[in-house]
């Protein structure tokens, strides 16, 4: 019986696509000890950004561009709203023991500069997951020094649930990367603590 089991192998590649492409987050520049005895930081976000739209990138097609439109439109929505930041800032708060301060009482700023993104869409037979770069600058407020930069590549937004749809906006794919950016960089903190 291997030829049905076989037979089936493309189209379960299809169903649950593999993805080679891997995050990382690595230190570029300083050192990040000092933020061990720290209980709050402030953030502020940075937009670049530079839009790339997947494998329709290049292409001129009409459905082409309904696609870079449709992305487009998720990334303004999601950037008017505050969803990516939002995103970010709540995964980093649940797994670091740095917590998001605002007010006074924090010594040093992140400031999150967004590189790249694509937005992700969903479309009739698959989707362009969503992705970002980030770049971290950690800076002391009182001498607006910059102690040291983190780099963050490749953070990959999915959907959580399966869903069919033709050009179908969804900024949620966008959010994940995000918060996925704001969990991978509290865990690559408290491991240098």
């Amino acid at each position: 019986m291997l030829i049905p089991k076989l037979f089936f192998l493309p189209f379960a590649l299809l169903i649950f696509p593999l993805d080679a492409s891997s995050s990382s987050i690595k230190l570029i520049n300083g050192t990040v000890e000092f933020l061990r005895n720290e209980k709050a930081i402030k953030v502020r976000f940075t937009y670049l950004t530079e839009i790339t739209y997947g494998e329709v990138n290049s292409s001129t097609s009409k459905q082409a561009m309904l696609y870079k439109s449709e992305m487009d439109n998720i990334y303004a929505y999601a950037k008017d709203n505050l969803l990516m930041e939002k995103s970010f800032t709540n995964l980093f708060e649940k797994n670091s023991k740095l917590a998001i301060d605002n007010g006074p009482y924090a010594n040093y700023l992140f400031i999150v500069n967004v590189d790249h993104v694509v937005p992700g869409i969903l479309w009739e037979f698959g989707r362009y997951n969503a992705e970002c770069d980030l770049t971290v600058r950690i800076i002391e407020i009182k001498t607006e020094k910059e102690i040291a930069i983190v780099s963050l590549k490749n953070m990959k937004g999915r959907l959580k649930s399966f869903t069919f749809g033709y050009g179908q906006s969804n900024s949620s794919m966008l959010e994940e990367a995000f918060a996925k950016a704001g969990k991978e960089l509290a865990k690559f903190l408290e491991d240098k603590f």
